[in-house]
């Protein structure tokens, strides 16, 4: 969660870039983590990545 709440803090503050290994690592860590499926879609939104982004949004709905 620690890893999940540093990426949200640099998404929340436009630096989507420095999110994206926190992120990342957060579901490495947990894959089935609903929340980082849910952040790690609004983080490809973010760096122009639809399609990659609605595949994270429909894990989440998924694991929801």
């Amino acid at each position: 969660e620690a890893h999940l709440a540093l990426g949200r803090l640099y998404l929340d503050t436009d630096r989507a870039r420095r999110a994206a290994p926190h992120i990342g690592r957060a579901l490495q860590l947990k894959p089935d983590f609903a929340d980082g499926h849910l952040f790690a879609g609004n983080l490809l939104l973010k760096l122009n990545e639809p399609a990659r982004a609605l595949a994270e949004y429909e894990e989440y709905l998924d694991l929801v």
